[in-house]
Formats: structure tokens, sequence, C-alpha cells
């Protein structure tokens, strides 16, 4: 069981770091209207991921942390650092799809947006593999 939810948190976070870098690339170098639709089309697919990673990383974090108030806990400090990003990261992409909705895109604010969000869920990622070692 342990396997499986690894599995697809690791999916999950493979296909949300890709999904916006693939928005990041688009933002880049294609019109406003092609990343509209894929946008469009990406992000039920990465809230998805998003969630699939919440559910599975708290329940695989439960596998590990004894006790959620034991502060001298190293493992702990990471998952509170990664409910910290987590938080962050929802914050971004709720304020970058309200303005996706736009009919006139703002390119350098997209841009902004999608490199905010990789930086995070890629530190996401870095703060999963610490708390695997």
């Amino acid at each position: 069981m342990y396997l499986i939810l690894l599995l697809l948190h690791l999916l999950g976070a493979a296909v949300w770091v890709g999904g916006y870098l693939t928005v990041y690339y688009l933002s880049k170098n294609y019109s406003s209207d092609l990343i509209h639709s894929v946008y469009k089309r990406f992000h039920p697919l990465g809230m998805t991921s998003l969630v699939v990673q919440l559910i599975t990383g708290i329940i695989l974090a439960n596998h590990r942390i004894t006790s959620w108030t034991n502060f001298d806990n190293t493992d702990l400090h990471i998952i509170y650092t990664k409910i910290a990003v987590i938080i962050i990261i929802i914050a971004l992409v709720g304020y970058q799809s309200s303005f996706l909705k736009k009919v006139e895109l703002n390119k350098r604010k997209l841009h902004i947006y999608n490199v905010l969000i990789i930086f995070f869920s890629i530190t996401m990622v870095i703060l999963g593999v610490l708390f695997r070692l």
C-alpha cells in the first residue's frame, strides 16, 4: 500500500511540475490563444494531481510522523515547511487562474507567476526527497 501511495504521489508531482514547465514554455513562445487553450485543458488535470499529492502526502507523512507536536523531529520540520509551501503554491495558482480567465492576457505577469509556481513546486520535490532520506 505504501509503495502505491508513493507512486501516486510522485506521479502527481511529475504531472504538476511538467504541466507548469509546459505552460511556462508556452507563455514565452506562443500566442495568448494557444496559452488559454492549453491552460484550460491542463488546469483540471493539474488540480487533480495537486489534490492527489495532498491526500497521498498526508497519508505518507502519517507513516513516518509519530507525533505532530514533537518539534525536535526533523521530519516534522520538513512536513510543516511543505505545508507552508503548498499554501503559497495554491495562492499563486488561484491568483494566476483569475487573470488567465481574462480575454487579454498579460504574458509578463503569467511568466512571473509560472516561474514562482515552478520554483515552489521544485522546492516541494526537494523537500520530499529530504523527507525520504
